[in-house]
């Protein structure tokens, strides 16, 4: 494991691995300063995990990639049907890890688990 995930255990006991860098560029990279926000957890106030917190310059460098990957030829010409089956793919993928998400949901923000479960 690289210092930008840790593998946590959720109270109801799924274990996962959480990225702590941000996603710039299609790689997981550590804020520009170091600087870290704590989620904390909303039913006993402990941390769960400190993340990288994005600063303007980190923000900008993400824009800048989007806007470079959205440009390139490799999705720009790729036709509309191509585009709907990797959307559909992105669907099958949250999909398959919707207990995940739906962990983490209620862990960060408090709500039972039927509800955020739902709503992934």
């Amino acid at each position: 494991m690289t210092d930008l995930q840790v593998q946590l255990t959720a109270p109801n006991g799924r274990t996962y691995i959480q990225p702590t860098g941000l996603f710039i560029n299609n790689e997981w990279v550590p804020s520009s300063d170091g600087k870290k926000i704590a989620s904390i957890n909303p039913t006993n106030e402990s941390e769960i995990v400190s993340v990288h917190a994005a600063t303007t310059t980190d923000i900008d460098k993400a824009v800048a990639a989007a806007r470079a990957a959205l440009d390139s030829p490799s999705w720009r010409d790729l036709p509309a049907s191509d585009r709907g089956k990797l959307l559909y793919k992105l669907a099958d993928i949250v999909d398959e890890h919707r207990l995940t998400l739906a962990t983490i949901e209620t862990w960060d923000n408090g709500k039972p688990l039927p509800s955020p479960e739902t709503r992934i």
